[in-house]
């Protein structure tokens, strides 16, 4: 709806100095909200080979693949994030951070990808990449000849942690014939069993009941570190290359941050030269190892079709096309619903839709309800509300013309882009990934016990891992994973400023548990016969009838959101 009023408004207006391969740069106006989104969107499907998108900040960068996600339908669109250290350090230690950026690199040399959202540090920023142009992942088939010391010493190689356990992205764990890794970019880890060094099959399973989820005939794995080792244990040629080095000839730079992104370069620049002096520790020759240097990235930017967004603090470069879309911010609400339901009639006036997106469903029946009290039922066929989040909305004019509001400026909110990306980091407490050997279990038929590990047992032809558990005595419980549901982690309360003690294992099969088990289920029965003689005498007992929520509570219940 909103891509498609877009782009119906650029034909109308006959831009062909958007189209790639005109020379000279561009510099667009009249581009506000998530404009500048949908205008890289619209310039991809004018036959570009590749569009990135350059804003001024890394939240920005995230709103901005949001704004393509719902406002231009992109589900391929890529984040390359700046690495989140100092300038002049090289390695991330944000797994995350470090998978994204090779998962936007991979994408765009692969060929999935063809539009890149980024920062001014992030366009320019060098990273390990193999210059014949193989991909950064390493992807598993069922049937691939592949031994469990192969797959977890290339896991290393690419950043991942050896763990006794599967706990957050980044982790992999090798148990007689079976490893689980945890890459980036999937909801749930893969468990990979190998049998006669082949790969005999790949399933996901779940952090929380250890079950296989899916059976997958492949598995792609990203690395969460861009070592140089990832490329040299291979055999592999590489060199340090940034994202803008990569851009193919005909590629389109937008530019939403104009000017202040050249200069933004340039500081970072400085910043590194001036950390590291004439000489770089480590071996490294220079900055040139970290960070394109600005006059050449300004080259660069040259040879591509280069197009600047409004508003910029600069005048107009030599030769410099200018192109004024005449998108216009949406009228100010300032949290007024009177002022609300004027702009959705004035477009309806004036011959608009109107589109207001709303960030959850509670959100979207409270806007309907003022709306409806205020102006009645029928202002609803000229309003459409719906589940969205943009970054800021406009008003679209053209053949079709849309107004499109965002609940978090109607009621001056800030802004929380939805995460199109399930990027998982630890468990719950409840999932066996959260547990370490030597932590103490409450186990619901057996009490108190000490987890000393995971334990492969065979029980006629079938081979299951477990848990095990040890109680008083030296007596050994272990519990089949898919019956995890049965124990919790224990969890004890300091006394005043002491360490929390640990608590006395049970015996197996004693009586104590069972005794405390008994006393608590009876107090708990007491207290629920109390709880429901309670709610009784409430029930016959004459109350006060507060009045419905009014139109003025709605309302404030709506800025908090």
């Amino acid at each position: 709806m909103i891509f498609d009023s877009f782009r119906a408004h650029l034909d109308s207006l006959g831009t062909r100095g958007l189209l790639p391969g005109d020379s000279g740069p561009l510099r667009v106006s009249g581009c506000p909200g998530a404009g500048p989104a949908l205008l890289a969107a619209a310039l991809l499907n004018r036959g570009s080979p590749a569009v990135v998108l350059v804003v001024d900040s890394p939240s920005l960068a995230e709103a901005a693949l949001n704004d393509l996600s719902t406002g231009a339908g992109m589900s391929d669109a890529r984040l390359l994030p700046q690495r989140e250290t100092l300038p002049f350090e090289d390695s991330d230690p944000h797994v995350e951070i470090t998978s994204q950026r090779a998962d936007a690199f991979s994408a765009l040399l692969s060929g999935r990808t063809r539009l890149v959202v980024t920062t001014a540090r992030g366009l320019v920023e060098r990273s390990p990449v193999a210059l014949l142009g193989e991909d950064f992942a390493i992807t598993l088939r069922e049937g691939d000849a592949w031994n469990r010391t192969a797959i977890a010493d290339r896991l290393r190689r690419m950043g991942f942690e050896s763990a006794e356990s599967v706990r957050e992205l980044g982790d992999f764990a090798v148990r007689g014939g079976i490893v689980d890794v945890f890459p980036f970019g999937v909801d749930r880890p893969f468990r990979i069993e190998l049998w006669d060094d082949a790969i005999a099959s790949i399933r996901s399973f779940d952090l929380l009941s250890q079950r296989s989820v899916e059976r997958h005939e492949t598995a792609e794995i990203l690395p969460v570190s861009l070592n140089p080792e990832l490329f040299e244990a291979a055999d592999t040629k590489w060199e340090r290359r940034c994202l803008l080095e990569l851009l193919p000839d005909g590629a389109i730079v937008v530019e939403a941050g104009g000017a202040a992104s050249g200069r933004k370069r340039e500081r970072l620049w400085e910043e590194i030269r001036e950390a590291w002096g004439d000489d770089a520790p480590g071996g490294r020759r220079s900055a040139e190892d970290l960070v394109m240097p600005p006059a050449a990235a300004e080259r660069k930017l040259e040879t591509l079709t280069r197009v600047r967004v409004e508003p910029t603090d600069s005048g107009p470069l030599p030769g410099e096309r200018r192109v004024e879309l005449g998108l216009v911010p949406p009228p100010a609400i300032d949290r007024n619903m009177e002022h609300l339901v004027a702009a959705v009639l004035e477009a309806r006036d004036r011959g608009e839709r109107t589109l207001i997106l709303c960030d959850n469903q509670g959100q979207l029946e409270r806007l309907e309800e003022i709306l409806e009290e205020l102006a009645g039922r029928t202002i609803l066929r000229s309003a459409r509300l719906a589940l969205g989040s943009l970054s800021g909305g406009f008003r679209i004019p053209g053949p079709d013309p849309l107004l499109v509001l965002t609940d978090h400026e109607i009621f001056q909110r800030a802004h929380r882009p939805r995460r199109g990306r399930n990027l998982h980091g630890v468990a719950s407490l409840e999932s066996i990934a959260s547990l370490s050997p030597g932590d103490y279990v409450v186990h619901m038929d057996h009490g108190i016990g000490r987890y000393a590990g995971l334990e492969r047992v065979t029980v006629g032809e079938e081979t299951i891992e477990t848990l095990k558990i040890e109680y008083a005595d030296g007596e050994v419980l272990r519990l089949p994973h898919y019956r995890i549901d049965l124990i919790e982690k224990w969890a004890g309360l300091a006394d005043g400023d002491d360490p929390v003690k640990p608590p006395p294992v049970h015996k197996l099969g004693g009586k104590r548990w069972k005794q405390l088990r008994t006393k608590t289920e009876a107090e708990i029965r007491a207290m629920a016969t109390e709880l429901l003689e309670l709610y009784a005498h409430r029930q016959v007992s004459e109350g006060h009838a507060f009045p419905a929520d009014t139109r003025w509570q709605r309302e404030l219940e709506s800025a908090f959101l």
